[in-house]
Formats: C-alpha cells, sequence, structure tokens
C-alpha cells in the first residue's frame, strides 16, 4: 500500500556505508541472505526451487533502519557497542488453558496474578484471553534444562497460596529466555545513514511494561524525519541527529526505572516483608480501572 516490499524467509548478515555524506548521495549497503526460522522441535519445511534459486544478495539505499532486536546484526555490522549488564535471573514462560469455567470457579478470573518470594523468585499469571494464561517463573541460578511442565507445576503448588488450577486441557512447551539492562553507545552509524531502533538500541527488564512503547515512539520519531530528508524537505545533516539526541534521554530514564524495579522485586527480604510485598501488590492489582 505505501509502496515497500518485503523479503520473507531472509535474513540480514551485514550493513555497510560509503563515506560520502547522506546530503550528498552518500549510500549504505544491506547484505542478506536466505533463511527460515522454525520454532524447535518443529523444522522447517524445504523452501520451494523458485526461492531456494537465490541463497544471498544485497541491496543499496540512502537509508537503514535496524530494528532487529537484543542480539542486533545491524548494530554489530556497526561496531556499535552495547553497554549495561546481564540480570542473575531467568525467565520460565509458558502458556496454558484451562478447563471451561475453571478460571471463574478457583477464583482466577482477573486478569493478573503476582507472587513474590523472600528470596527474590516471583511468579506471573496473565489471562490472555478466555481460559487461557501466560505464566511466569523468575528466579536466579535456574539451568534451561529445568524448563519443564513437571518443574513449573511443582512451583505453583509450591508458592502459589491454594496453587493455581490444574485443570489443564493445553500445556505449550515452556520456554526459557533471560533479560538485560543495556544501551547502545551511537544510535547511527559514524556516516549517518544506518539508525537503530527499539531493543537494537537499548534493552530492559519487562518491568514497568515499558519496552515496547519505547521502541515504537523510537521508529515514530524517527520515521517522520527520514521521510523529511528523502522527500528533499530537510537537511539530513541538520534534522537526522536531534533522533539520538531525543530519543537517548528516554532510554536512559526508562533503563534506571526499570533497572530499579526488577532489582526491588528481585532482591531477598525477610518473609515479613515479602509478605507485605505480596499484599501491596494483590491490593493493586484488584483496584478497578479509573
Amino acid at each position: 500500500e505505501l509502496g515497500g516490499k518485503i523479503l520473507r524467509a531472509a535474513r540480514v548478515t551485514g550493513v555497510s556505508e560509503d563515506d560520502t555524506a547522506a546530503d550528498e548521495g552518500g549510500r549504505c549497503t544491506v547484505a542478506v541472505e536466505r533463511y527460515v526460522y522454525v520454532r524447535p522441535p518443529a523444522q522447517a519445511p524445504p523452501l520451494p526451487p523458485a526461492l531456494a534459486a537465490l541463497t544471498s544478495t544485497s541491496l543499496s539505499a540512502r537509508f537503514a533502519v535496524g530494528a532487529d532486536g537484543k542480539q542486533s546484526m545491524v548494530r554489530e555490522s556497526l561496531g556499535l557497542g552495547y553497554e549495561g549488564h546481564e540480570y542473575a535471573q531467568s525467565f520460565f514462560l509458558a502458556d496454558v488453558e484451562l478447563e471451561e469455567g475453571v478460571a471463574e470457579a478457583t477464583g482466577w478470573e482477573r486478569g493478573l496474578h503476582a507472587v513474590i518470594e523472600a528470596d527474590g523468585a516471583f511468579l506471573l499469571f496473565i489471562r490472555l484471553q478466555g481460559n487461557v494464561f501466560r505464566t511466569y517463573y523468575c528466579a536466579a541460578g535456574m539451568e534451561p534444562e529445568q524448563c519443564t511442565q513437571e518443574f513449573l507445576k511443582e512451583r505453583w503448588a509450591a508458592k502459589v497460596p491454594g496453587g493455581f488450577p490444574l485443570k489443564i486441557t493445553r500445556f505449550e512447551a515452556p520456554s526459557t529466555f533471560s533479560v538485560s539492562c543495556r544501551l547502545v553507545t551511537h544510535y547511527a552509524s559514524p556516516h549517518g545513514k544506518v539508525f537503530l531502533a527499539g531493543d537494537a538500541a537499548h534493552c530492559h527488564s519487562p518491568a514497568g511494561g515499558q519496552g515496547m512503547n519505547t521502541g515504537l515512539q523510537d521508529a515514530a520519531n524517527l520515521g517522520w524525519k527520514l521521510a523529511a530528508v528523502v522527500k528533499g524537505e530537510a537537511s539530513a545533516a541538520k534534522l537526522l541527529p536531534t533522533y539520538e539526541a531525543e530519543r537517548r534521554p528516554v532510554a536512559q530514564w526508562v533503563l534506571s526505572t526499570t533497572d530499579k524495579t526488577f532489582a526491588g522485586i528481585t532482591t531477598a527480604s525477610s518473609p515479613a516483608l515479602a509478605v507485605a510485598r505480596n499484599w501491596l501488590i494483590k491490593t493493586v492489582l484488584w483496584l478497578p480501572p479509573p
């Protein structure tokens, strides 16, 4: 609709730019290769001959934006640092579907439930829709091979007052992930033709739920500026540097805030403080929306 072209079953393998300024006709080059990802243990089907015939190519453009996440190949290609720290905690995640009517009958009809332990471990249950819940268990010192249905059910039974309903009709294979608190050293390449946005530029814990909003605001800020330059309505040298000037302080604030919040949740405390913290969280979660 807007004139763009989507290359499916492909991934970026490298990004470079020439030494010419963007306002003087400089270009950047994006290398891509054929690639199909499916979530394990599923396996990707064979590629059609038309797709398998071309395994790699390169694209040339005035500008490129790397919105390719925490493990950004664009950022790596540019040689930009990603400064910060990893958290000791890991997250185990699983989606489960309860039998019809079980959530209401057992008091789990509310959309969000949380339990925080004195040792800093916590459980989070989010009702996605209908009878489907997304469950998280976060703790330090866990290994990926521990992430099983049996382990999660044992944690629910041990940590959740009254237990989580176990009349489950569907239990998606659990997965594991870790989180970091990091910020890129620069939002743009040395010659100002390649930019980073979203998790490619900053990542943090899920505390506060700010990640998606921060990335979308990056895109909104950068998008209109690139459009103005491409249309000849603004100078790249004058307008595009304002992207980092405006967005970096926001990311710094989000990282600082979420880091403190996550540390407050996961830091070990006395049993009495853990009880008070859970009571406060439960009270807040049960308040009606304004």
